[in-house]
């Protein structure tokens, strides 16, 4: 009975984090489309809703989504409520991974991104020097690869910083 048991609980885990895998796959493969696609956005938000209490790379995805999407919106307010929504998933999950890449990636690109008046752009450096620091050891290329394209483009990054992450991108290949 036990084992039973045990075994359901591990094929549920497993299909969980299949799922997962699998829906962060295709964010990673969109997340450069959501600024100008509400549709997409509202599509992986309602998506990602099921996902953000256990995981934190689901969560970020959660928060910057409803952080991009707040340009949609016509009233200033609904914009800054959908903004400071986004941002606070997004701290929850840094809260909850702070040594995680992707997870504070997705941070620095939501802050890198953001008007200066809206006050969430403090932890840019940290986060771009967090990054900068750990790519090389990331074992997952396809993430080293959308880590590095994003930072070589950003106006966050030296031009030696842009020189050392496009060496990683040419080992990829």
């Amino acid at each position: 009975m036990f084992r039973s048991y045990f075994y359901v609980l591990i094929c549920m885990a497993v299909g969980s984090y299949s799922q997962s895998a699998s829906l962060v796959d295709q964010l990673r493969a969109k997340y450069h489309l959501f600024p100008d696609q509400e549709a997409l956005c509202e599509q992986f938000e309602r998506k990602l809703s099921q996902h953000i209490t256990n995981d934190p790379i689901c969560r970020v995805y959660f928060g910057a989504i409803k952080a991009v999407s707040a340009k949609f919106p016509f009233n200033p307010y609904t914009k800054l409520k959908r903004f400071n929504e986004g941002k606070t998933q997004i701290e929850k999950a840094v809260k909850g991974a702070p040594n995680s890449m992707e997870v504070r990636f997705i941070r620095f690109t939501i802050q890198s991104e953001s008007p200066s008046m809206l006050g969430y752009q403090q932890n840019v450096e940290s986060d771009r020097d967090f990054i900068l620091a750990h790519v090389e050891d990331l074992k997952d290329n396809n993430l080293k690869h959308f880590i590095c394209s994003y930072m070589i483009k950003s106006d966050r990054c030296t031009d030696t910083q842009k020189q050392t992450l496009s060496g990683y991108l040419a080992e990829l290949e």
